[in-house]
């Protein structure tokens, strides 16, 4: 039976999967799988009864937020967690303000096997209780992100972000340099930028080059602009990150990676989070056995990519470490000793550009050696050397004598609350499924002519088109109406025009001696023609021998329910017709040799 229990348990994975389904959608899913319509209700209390057991309660997890953060300091030593409460909200009361979490595996890994670039970002919180998750994300060997520490505060304001960056500070050595050789790359997020020029005004802060160029075409666009662009992005890039993106596609990645958590309550998020990224270190410590060499396989990729360029190169040496190379109508100088090329893509990047690969070609060196010490597979592993020890559930943990916290408060915003992210406009409405058709340019399927629709082209103005040779054309000039009797010499005149007026409205059209049907373009213009006579569509009272094309039902053609007793009646008659016959045994058998009767 298809009640609420069973709706529960088998659909609980994508309940889960998609917090915000739709009920028509669930559904729907039980139509498909297993052929039963289930009512709105049902769908609406087993999702009611899935969220509330599998993705907690959020109120409760509040309360528990300090037990949450010594489970995580004790199992994972040398971890840092910092609660954040205010006693002003709700006097009497402690109201969550942030918490800030960084695991002892994410920041030894990150010092020890990481570049110095870290990208920031903020995401929304899509459960009962709103905040924002913000993100410091790493870049590792593969060029792949490493999740480093990450926090949940109630506003995105300069404050919080300064918070943040504080704890970040103290617990990875930056509060002494100040950001001295670290590269940081965001978006315009309220109050960032203020608080890096505040906290670490020596680290090179690089805007994500994406968002920027989307603000300003709006103001200068063309082709020859959004070139230019791109091609001085980098032009101001400091080389000690050995980082070259001018995106923050790291960051980016992380929170559409951790979208289906940002649906849960409190700690079930940040649970699901730390086991995320505790299966995500597995998984790349067992992918770094499988390398066939020992750089990493996105290294590897780019020396192959830059070597095909690298053969069409003219090089001249002069005999010591510097090289000459022709590329195009530009002469690079390549530097061995000092590791450099001018057209910085070496020492941004810290691999060979095809300009060294050529020379290194020439000498017979291995590109490979040439790659810095972030792409080898040694340093690779020692980003992944420690472990994220396993945690016990909620109902595990030992009571405490930590104050209750509670949940902060929701500001109510004016308006319906929006689900989907606002889009740019040259951005594309789907990234996957049935491509939407606004924007393209409709199509009769009678006279194949662009910008008019097939139920709009009897009143338009579109000028004569040509259609499997077939001319079709306007005429207000006054016109005979064509009838049965001008057949014959219809026929004899294959390639003369007849003129139609249907409906008080006269059509050119170019009659061929074997042409069944005349479609004149457009929903009620069609002349229909039999062998022996022309029928005006005007008429609807007669059998045109018309039906529309493409209706069918399971696989065959779709007839209407008089059709169907005429296919039964001629049924019933070839199978009377085709039984044998059986004669009565009263009457004398006529024997089929007339001879041999009359002898009997």
């Amino acid at each position: 039976m298809a009640n609420t229990a069973w709706v529960a348990k088998h659909f609980k994975d994508n309940i889960i999967n998609q917090p915000d389904i739709k009920l028509r959608k669930l559904q729907e899913l039980i139509r498909i799988k297993y052929g039963v319509y289930v009512g709105k209700s049902i769908c609406a209390r087993a999702k009611h009864q899935v969220m509330g057991q599998y993705l907690g309660d959020y109120k409760k997890e509040f309360a528990r937020i300090y037990d949450y953060a010594d489970m995580l300091r004790s199992t994972n030593r040398g971890s840092t967690v910092v609660v954040k409460t205010s006693k002003e909200t709700i006097p009497g009361k402690e109201v969550f303000v942030g918490i800030y979490i960084c695991l002892h595996a994410c920041k030894v890994g990150w010092l020890e096997g990481c570049r110095n670039v870290i990208g920031f970002d903020g995401a929304f919180l899509k459960g009962v209780c709103k905040g924002e998750l913000l993100s410091c994300i790493g870049k590792d060997g593969n060029n792949q992100m490493y999740p480093i520490a990450w926090a949940v505060v109630e506003k995105e304001t300069k404050h919080t972000w300064s918070w943040f960056f504080r704890c970040l500070m103290h617990y990875l050595q930056l509060t002494e340099s100040q950001g001295e050789g670290l590269t940081i790359i965001s978006d315009m997020q309220k109050g960032l930028v203020a608080s890096v020029s505040e906290l670490l005004p020596n680290a090179e802060h690089r805007m994500c080059a994406r968002h920027i160029w989307s603000n300003w075409k709006q103001k200068w666009k063309g082709e020859e602009r959004r070139k230019k662009f791109w091609a001085c992005a980098r032009a101001f890039f400091k080389d000690w990150s050995k980082y070259d993106s001018v995106e923050n596609n790291m960051s980016e990645t992380f929170n559409s990676w951790i979208l289906s958590a940002r649906h849960k309550s409190f700690i079930t998020m940040l649970e699901e989070i730390r086991v995320k990224v505790m299966e995500r270190m597995t998984t790349m410590r067992e992918f770094a056995t499988r390398w066939i060499s020992d750089v990493s396989p996105m290294a590897m990729g780019y020396i192959e990519e830059q070597s095909q360029y690298a053969v069409k190169h003219e090089f001249k040496w002069n005999g010591d470490t510097g090289y000459e190379i022709q590329h195009g109508v530009y002469k690079h100088i390549v530097d061995f000793s000092n590791i450099t090329c001018t057209c910085r893509s070496w020492q941004l990047k810290g691999i060979p550009c095809s300009h060294p690969i050529s020379a290194m070609f020439f000498k017979r060196f291995e590109p490979a050696d040439y790659v810095t010490h972030w792409y080898k597979k040694k340093t690779y592993l020692k980003a992944f050397s420690c472990y994220i020890q396993p945690v016990t559930n909620m109902e595990m943990w030992p009571s405490t004598q930590n104050p209750t916290v509670e949940p902060p408060v929701i500001t109510k915003m004016p308006g319906r609350p929006k689900k989907n992210r606002k889009r740019a406009q040259d951005e594309p409405k789907k990234k996957f499924g049935k491509r939407s058709r606004k924007g393209t340019p409709m199509k009769c399927s009678n006279c194949k002519t662009k910008g008019q629709g097939s139920g709009t082209t009897g009143t338009s103005n579109a000028g004569p088109t040509s259609d499997s040779g077939t001319a079709r054309a306007r005429n207000t000039q006054p016109s005979a109406i064509a009838s049965a009797s001008d057949t014959e010499s219809m026929r004899s005149r294959t390639s003369e025009d007849i003129i139609v007026s249907v409906r008080g409205r006269q059509e050119v059209v170019d009659y061929e001696e074997d042409q069944e049907q005349l479609d004149l373009c457009g929903a009620r213009d069609r002349v229909h023609s039999a062998p022996t006579k022309v029928v005006d569509v005007g008429q609807t009272n007669i059998d045109l021998g018309y039906s529309a094309p493409g209706l069918r039902w399971q696989g065959r053609n779709a007839i209407s329910q008089r059709q169907l007793q005429q296919q039964l009646r001629r049924r019933q008659t070839q199978a009377s017709l085709s039984q044998p016959q059986v004669y009565s045994s009263s009457q004398p058998s006529q024997s089929p040799c007339p001879n041999l009767s009359q002898s009997q």
